[in-house]
């Protein structure tokens, strides 16, 4: 169970990881587009913008923690 103290950190650590994968799937997405699946390729875009919609307030939130 982490502390207090390391909440911060691995909140950051887990937001890094939210990008990492959104940065995946939008080029699986882009592949499949390519392939002629626009509608599933829609889908993964629609998820990517959630994520993308997300991420400013996650990390703004990560940072409140991280202030003294």
């Amino acid at each position: 169970m982490p502390t207090d103290s390391q909440l911060p950190d691995l909140l950051e650590k887990l937001h890094e990881n939210q990008l990492a994968l959104a940065d995946a799937i939008e080029s699986i997405g882009m592949w499949i587009d390519q392939r002629g699946s626009t509608g599933v390729s829609s889908h993964v875009l629609g998820a990517i913008a959630t994520l993308d919609l997300n991420a400013d307030t996650i990390r703004k939130g990560i940072e409140s923690l991280k202030k003294p």
